[in-house]
């Protein structure tokens, strides 16, 4: 054990990339379909790795893994995000607020019925909505109110394990409430409601069961043998207005025809 302590006071580091690479093993694995998924698996481990010690992370390295998931996080999702908002999706919005509004309103009353800590509350709060961004919000709050280094080396630590935990149990009461209780509240048979939809949206028509995997994005490439003197924008405009030209690659001498054009276009649609 002193062995343990020694490694956790000179090099903390190779926990948290143990907590990383046995999370990532744990996350792999189905039980009947059923996974807990990485992040969770990680967080867990790094909870039980936790029990060894004090772990304590230079502040430099925090705050490049930090910016680095935030930054991750942001480019996989802010273009979606921005490119969802319409009229539609106003309901979607205020479903948004509401339930971070409530969320909020839930944490204050019981870390005040509970007298929590500041720490504490706030990583129940990211936990609980599964907002890793209040993480970051809520160190940059703390450290703003003067308080002495170990207090706020204490509050941090607080906000970690606050987030750790509930995280945990809110992805997988909400991966257990889905599938099965909350079909019972509403009493409907998924199995049931999916064999409506299908039928209504087929039209008719016979179901397919030679491809069911769904796909976001369709991809297919096109030879451009009349694009001599045109604008890529005509092109793209020809063939339809959810086709993107990729990339653009010289077709060799010996291919060209009096009719062909000397580039090669690859589209997505």
């Amino acid at each position: 054990m002193d062995t343990v302590r020694w490694i956790i006071s000179t090099a903390p580091e190779i926990f948290l990339l143990l907590a990383i690479a046995i999370g990532t093993l744990l996350g792999r694995i189905r039980i009947r379909g059923f996974s807990i998924g990485t992040t969770a698996c990680v967080l867990i481990v790094a909870v039980l790795i936790g029990q060894l010690g004090s772990f304590t992370f230079p502040p430099i390295l925090r705050a490049i893994l930090f910016s680095l998931f935030v930054f991750t996080i942001g480019y996989r999702s802010g273009p979606e995000f921005f490119a969802s908002l319409s009229v539609r999706t106003l309901a979607q919005v205020i479903l948004a607020l509401v339930i971070g509004a409530t969320g909020l309103i839930i944490v204050l009353v019981f870390a005040y019925a509970f007298k929590l800590d500041t720490g504490t509350a706030a990583g129940l709060t990211a936990g609980a909505l599964t907002q890793s961004s209040v993480i970051g919000t809520a160190s940059g709050a703390l450290a703003q109110l003067g308080l002495s280094k170990a207090a706020l080396e204490q509050q941090e630590a607080n906000i970690a394990a606050g987030y750790a935990v509930t995280y945990v149990l809110g992805y997988i009461l909400t991966l257990l409430f889905v599938p099965f209780v909350a079909p019972r509240l509403m009493r409907i048979d998924l199995k049931a409601e999916a064999a409506k939809l299908e039928a209504e949206l087929a039209g008719g028509a016979p179901a397919k069961t030679e491809n069911l995997s769904y796909r976001k994005f369709q991809a297919r490439a096109y030879r451009v043998s009349a694009g001599a003197d045109r604008t890529i924008e005509a092109i793209e405009a020809e063939i339809g207005g959810r086709s993107v030209v990729e990339r653009i690659a010289a077709v060799p001498t010996s291919r060209r025809t009096a009719t062909s054009s000397s580039k090669l276009g690859t589209m997505s649609s």
